[in-house]
């Protein structure tokens, strides 16, 4: 390596011009940021924890051999620490409240993964639950297990991981970049090289874990490595590996301590429940990092370090006047600011409306259906009906193609309306069955933030994005899937449903839908049977 000039090493960046720069960025490409961000969170990659300065704990989200290590990594980068000053913090917020919020849709998913590695495995483990009688067909299950999770790693976790830093790296001049770009390495062909210098890289990080100190001090240098491969995919893991060393060398202490100037930003995401982690504090960290790395990269530049002229993508980083990404990357499609694939601002049908309204239903109750599976293992119909359909999915993806459509150019006013919506809908479904049927098909009373058990925070939260969705990406579809049948076959599908669903509507009347897995009390005897002995009595 060549030797730094006293200069150069304490060449060290301004925190707060970092921090700036990176609140500036994402303010001009705001909504994509989020997107990114959000994805990496939904695919359980990155910002599982409101600890964000340490989610590099996710990097070995492998296979159940590996939980053990898991465990030594977290407490070598101190995470149980963090862990310890968030718990705190929500006591300030309201101890009874959170010590009663034990259940959530979004917190369970990401705790199944977590604790399953991923969604292969979270999939895996409830067949078995099914499969325990059979050891043989358990452990088969395993193996499969084992072997999507690493594949599942290798070729989706860590390409989007790379992905995220390249797009962050060119949103840094290029404004209009999409959230696409976080997959462009599947238009290279270099996702098996990435995958390979990733997974090197997650079993130096374990092996370095168990000296501690070294675990902690690798965990920075190593953080280059993504971003290295952001900017060239097809570089060798050895002068990769030699690189990072090289960029990191002098200023892992920096790193650290910019780190740790984003702690009030952490806890302010765990004070709001993760909201403010979502929508401001995860991007605003990344992009920073970001910074920094490209920082780190100007320093080896000018020291002119053995392997720093395999970074060779000076587009990068010095953008020319006047140019949009697609003009320095031709290959590169982008559309224009709110164009998406399939025009969303139409106008619905009637009939259209008709169909969206069952379509919307029926995928409700396929979710219901399906996530009750995953977490206790039974085939239940989940629904308030008889039918394959839950109504309250119907109606809130009616309401937003109908009402609130003329909002799509504004969509923070529009998620605020469908938020609102939504709360009513569900909180008079939920009172009127409960107070007029005596009947709970829900109950949110042991969820974090919620009003009389009928809605909660986390549950609007879920509707508002699946309804903003619904808006711009699943309605149009379905609409431009029905325009290719004649009126006179859609009327009379249509004809049919009503005439089903109404008779269910009827028949649910009389004979109600409840019992263990579909009402909030499996524990009391079917209503449809306290009737009968009742009569019979």
């Amino acid at each position: 390596m060549t030797e730094q000039t006293k200069e150069q090493k304490t060449s060290i960046w301004n925190r707060k011009e970092l921090r700036k720069s990176s609140a500036g960025y994402l303010k001009k490409n705001y909504w994509a940021c989020i997107g990114v961000c959000f994805l990496m969170l939904i695919f359980s990659i990155e910002y599982t924890s409101s600890a964000g300065l340490l989610d590099e704990k996710t990097d070995l989200l492998m296979t159940d051999t590996v939980k053990t290590a898991q465990t030594l990594r977290s407490e070598s980068n101190g995470s149980e620490l963090v862990r310890g000053i968030i718990g705190l913090s929500t006591n300030w917020i309201d101890n009874d409240n959170v010590q009663k919020a034990t259940r959530g849709v979004m917190a369970t998913l990401a705790n199944g993964m977590t604790q399953t590695s991923h969604f292969f495995t979270f999939i895996g483990d409830a067949v078995n639950k099914r499969l325990d009688k059979s050891p043989p067909a358990h452990f088969l299950v395993s193996i499969l297990g084992a072997i999507f999770s690493l594949a599942y790693y290798m070729f989706f976790q860590v390409q989007l991981k790379v992905g995220e830093r390249r797009f962050f790296l060119e949103n840094r001049l290029y404004h209009d970049t999409r959230p696409a770009r976080m997959f462009y390495l599947y238009e290279t062909p270099y996702v098996w090289n990435v995958a390979k210098i990733m997974l090197l890289r997650a079993v130096f990080l374990l092996l370095w874990c168990f000296t501690i100190v070294g675990g902690v001090m690798k965990l920075y240098e190593y953080r280059a490595i993504a971003y290295i491969l952001a900017e060239r995919p097809d570089i060798g893991w050895r002068e990769c590996f030699a690189l990072a060393k090289e960029m990191t060398y002098g200023y892992k202490w920096e790193m650290f301590k910019f780190d740790l100037s984003y702690i009030l930003w952490f806890l302010l995401g765990s004070f709001t429940a993760g909201l403010a982690s979502i929508f401001l504090v995860n991007p605003l960290y990344r992009g920073g990092q970001t910074e920094t790395m490209v920082k780190l990269r100007e320093y080896a530049k000018a020291a002119g370090t053995d392997h720093i002229h395999l970074l060779d993508d000076e587009m990068l980083f010095e953008a020319p006047a006047g140019e949009r990404l697609v003009d320095v990357y031709p290959t590169i499609k982008i559309k224009k600011k709110h164009e998406l694939a399939v025009p969303w601002n139409r106008k619905y049908s009637i009939v259209h409306v008709g169909l969206i309204f069952f379509a919307f239903a029926m995928i409700g109750w396929c979710w219901e259906v399906f996530y009750h599976f995953v977490l206790n293992g039974d085939l239940i119909n989940r629904g308030s009906l008889w039918g394959p359909w839950i109504p309250i999915y119907g109606v809130g993806g009616a309401c937003v193609v109908v009402f609130l459509k003329r909002l799509g150019d504004r969509p923070p006013l529009l998620a605020l309306l469908t938020f609102i919506c939504c709360g009513i809908i569900e909180y008079t479904t939920g009172w009127y069955f409960d107070n007029v049927r005596h009947i709970k098909f829900w109950d949110y009373s042991d969820y974090l933030f919620n009003l009389n058990g009928y809605i909660c925070l986390e549950g609007l939260i879920m509707f508002t994005v699946l309804a903003s969705l619904g808006l711009y990406i699943i309605a149009p579809r379905f609409d431009n899937l029905f325009k290719r049948f004649p009126n006179g076959v859609k009327v009379p599908v249509l004809c049919v449903l009503s005439a089903c669903f109404l008779g269910d509507i009827t028949y649910t009347h009389f004979h109600p839908h409840t019992g263990k897995g579909i009402t909030s009390a499996p524990e009391l005897l079917d209503v449809a049977d306290q009737l009968d002995m009742t009569d019979q009595s």
